[in-house]
């Protein structure tokens, strides 16, 4: 893959966050990406409650999803339209204002530099972040490099990531991918075990004091609990290639 074959743009899935998105939105305005709103079946439409956000920006698109299928199942149709208007690579952040949008200069860079890679968000939290969902990323962490037998992915659960879609796309053409928030250590694991590299940088996350949470304490806690059974045995199954490719690549 050659530099300029490579294409970036934004996806973003949402549901409910119109106050915070168009705070995301005129942060990245000056970086002239494109952007795909996935509107994950609003009850007001994202068209009608943000027309005048939009109107001012013609780099920006909306899909609207006719039913709601959560953030995994928006991301995956995010992904499928960049794909098909030429896009070689796609850089997903959250609606909620979460993530710290002036990464995405080291966020492109480094997938310049590492295009066939995965470049994932590795959180750093400031005291706003609630400690439940601190252990439990631990816990979902530790799953994943039981999983891929490795440490290189540091973070599962950051949603601030870019992916190569070619690959991400084969995968979710041949998989139920997780439709909730069991989505993002669904895809990282699947595309490492693909052979796709893990390149990690450090983003500062904020939990602001009104924000809109989609986490569902036990509907998606259940779901990752699933999540992670299922690729356990799919890592026994794979655990011979897993493990050649660590000591392929050990000093």
């Amino acid at each position: 893959m050659t530099e300029s074959s490579i294409q970036h743009c934004i996806v973003i899935p949402v549901y409910r966050h119109f106050g915070p998105l168009a705070v995301v939105l005129d942060q990245l305005d000056r970086y002239g990406l494109r952007c795909y709103l996935v509107d994950d079946c609003n009850e007001t439409p994202l068209k009608d409650a943000m027309a005048a956000e939009l109107s001012r920006r013609p780099h920006v698109e909306v899909l609207r999803l006719e039913i709601h299928g959560g953030k995994g199942a928006a991301c995956v149709e995010g992904a499928r339209l960049a794909h098909r208007h030429g896009f070689s690579h796609a850089i997903f952040i959250d609606a909620d204002d979460q993530h710290e949008v002036a990464d995405i200069p080291r966020v492109l860079a480094l997938s310049l530099q590492n295009p066939t890679a995965m470049i994932l968000g590795n959180p750093m939290f400031d005291p706003s972040a609630p400690m439940a969902r601190r252990f439990g990323r631990i816990v979902s962490n530790m799953w994943v490099w039981l999983e891929t037998l490795s440490f290189d992915i540091k973070d599962s659960l950051c949603g601030f990531r870019c992916l190569p879609l070619d690959p991400f796309l084969r995968i979710a053409s041949g998989c139920q991918l997780g439709r909730r928030m069991d989505f993002d250590p669904d895809i990282a694991v699947r595309l490492f075990w693909e052979g796709v590299p893990a390149v990690n940088f450090e983003t500062h996350i904020r939990y602001p004091p009104q924000g809109i949470s989609s986490f569902d304490f036990l509907h998606d806690n259940v779901a990752l609990f699933r999540l992670h059974s299922k690729l356990f045995f799919g890592m026994v199954v794979r655990s011979p290639l897993l493990l050649l490719r660590h000591w392929s690549h050990a000093p």
